[in-house]
């Protein structure tokens, strides 16, 4: 599952050309770093920093996540070696998921990131009112009113 915000590769190699970085090196910081830009997986691997979960209990630990973006984010995070899959073969079978070293290596820059947003996000609301008001201003013309020859604006 490609994340939405995943730039397209003229985009990638202008970007690593500015930063001097060779396309696999490019490529590469670029695999990993995809794992900021995507809510669900920062969520996934705080979520589970606490505790061994079922796929149920993060579910709803989780809150609105569909069980089929559930499902690829825990796949992508195995793929990737963030977490690892639990399978008991007792009856009923029973499947957890919990974080490897790596995820919770992870935990140190998502954490520093989650706090920056919590820092930055009246600036954010701020920044996101002006851009609307401006656009709103934009789109506002000028309309004749036919009943008392005026101009609304």
């Amino acid at each position: 599952m490609k994340p939405s915000n995943v730039r397209s590769p003229a985009a990638s190699t202008s970007a690593c050309q500015a930063l001097e970085l060779n396309a696999e090196i490019c490529q590469s910081v670029g695999d990993v770093l995809a794992l900021a830009g995507d809510k669900w997986s920062i969520l996934v691997i705080y979520t589970l920093s606490k505790e061994r979960l079922r796929f149920t209990e993060l579910k709803h630990r989780m809150g609105m996540i569909s069980q089929k973006v559930l499902t690829a984010t825990l796949r992508n995070l195995e793929r990737d070696g963030y977490l690892t899959r639990i399978t008991n073969q007792h009856i009923p079978r029973r499947v957890d998921y919990e974080l490897t070293a790596m995820g919770y290596e992870a935990l140190s820059p998502i954490a520093a990131l989650a706090e920056w947003a919590i820092e930055k996000q009246a600036e954010v609301r701020a920044a996101r009112y002006r851009f609307d008001q401006a656009k709103l201003n934009q789109l506002r013309v000028p309309v004749h009113d036919m009943t008392n020859n005026s101009v609304l604006v």
